[in-house]
């Protein structure tokens, strides 16, 4: 019995442990990535735009404070869609990507009409908001990779293309 009160002493202290070195490592990267997520430049060269002709993307995956691996799968899925189809958007600042808690950023929330995790797709003139869509349908999409790749991939083009349409009328 004494052994067997031994194994799930140490097997919960090394649990505990890799739980808390997960966490310090997490806070760790956020940390060090803040400065290239600013909303104000770009993201790559820190550089301020100008308000009033800075057409951009705002791609948010927004989640709870305790985060699932399905949440992380989201995330991650997001964020090599974004790289793999828009590299230079990304690069150039016209399409940026943001992770949030929407339980901690509660105004961020009430302003997409956020009450659960997902990924919304903001068209942006400056600090101005000029709409979001809200893709819904990531949750159905788990289970087949590409379609999602598709569906996220496909409404960023369909909300980049529409600053083409409206050149005339946002600048």
């Amino acid at each position: 019995m004494k052994i067997l009160q031994r194994i799930l002493t140490h097997g919960l202290l090394a649990f505990a442990l890799v739980t808390l070195g997960f966490a310090i490592g997490k806070e760790t990267t956020r940390r060090s990535l803040a400065p290239h997520l600013s909303a104000t430049g770009h993201p790559e060269s820190g550089q301020a735009v100008n308000p009033k002709t800075d057409e951009h993307l705002m791609v948010y995956y927004l989640h709870a404070t305790a985060r699932c691996t399905t949440c992380t799968t989201i995330e991650q899925w997001v964020r090599t869609c974004l790289e793999r189809r828009f590299p230079a958007e990304l690069a150039a600042g016209r399409i940026r990507f943001q992770t949030a808690d929407y339980q901690k950023d509660e105004t961020l929330a009430k302003r997409l009409n956020v009450a659960a995790g997902g990924v919304v797709v903001v068209r942006r003139l400056g600090e101005t908001e000029l709409d979001h869509q809200s893709l819904d349908q990531i949750w159905r999409l788990l289970s087949d990779p590409p379609a999602f790749e598709r569906y996220v991939g496909d409404a960023v083009q369909q909300a980049l293309a529409s600053f083409d349409r409206t050149e005339g009328t946002t600048r």
